[in-house]
């Protein structure tokens, strides 16, 4: 009493495979983004390239009729024409896709930019670094001296406090105090 069970599932393994080692046939749309890729001289090209167009052709196509729904419901129609699709067309161009600058105005741009001469370079031996004001390693902060009113001031508090301590001469507490003060302002 022998059970055929497990040669049921070896033919059914067998069947997936053979399945799956046929070629699949290939979408009208990726044979014809094929033919559109080696028409402008791409030879050779992973079929993932091709799918991803092909997913990008649907995704732009379906963007675009929806936008010339919209547009036809707000013309109060219920069919879709063509100034409804060309108007589609227009706004997702101008928001998703970025126009480069006309000939005239990158000229333009261009003879502004030289018109202004670039600074003389100094030949000297060692590190060339930027001007001070653009260099990291300069102080950012002004030594400030106080002035005499608040040296006054902070000396008549310590005497009438009575806050001198041992060795510490009068000279010492007139002694000019700095502060520092950020002038990254």
């Amino acid at each position: 009493m022998h059970n055929k069970e497990p040669n049921k599932n070896t033919n059914n393994e067998e069947n997936t495979s053979q399945v799956t080692d046929k070629v699949l046939p290939e979408p009208e749309d990726a044979r014809a983004i094929a033919n559109i890729l080696k028409a402008v001289g791409v030879e050779s090209f992973d079929t993932r390239v091709v799918a991803q167009l092909v997913e990008f052709v649907y995704k732009y196509i379906g963007e675009v009729l929806e936008l010339s729904k919209t547009f036809a419901q707000y013309a109060q129609r219920e069919d879709i024409k063509q100034e409804d699709v060309k108007l589609a067309i227009s706004s997702l161009l101008s928001k998703s896709f970025t126009q480069p600058p006309s000939r005239d105005v990158l000229l333009q741009l261009c003879r502004e930019r030289n018109a202004v001469p670039l600074p003389a370079v100094e030949t000297y031996v060692g590190i060339q670094l930027p001007p001070k004001e653009f260099q990291l390693t300069t102080r950012n902060y002004q030594l400030k001296r106080k002035t005499t009113t608040e040296s006054l001031a902070s000396q008549e508090l310590s005497e009438t406090t009575g806050n001198t301590s041992v060795g510490e001469s009068s000279s010492q507490r007139n002694q000019v105090e700095f502060s520092t003060m950020d002038t990254s302002e």
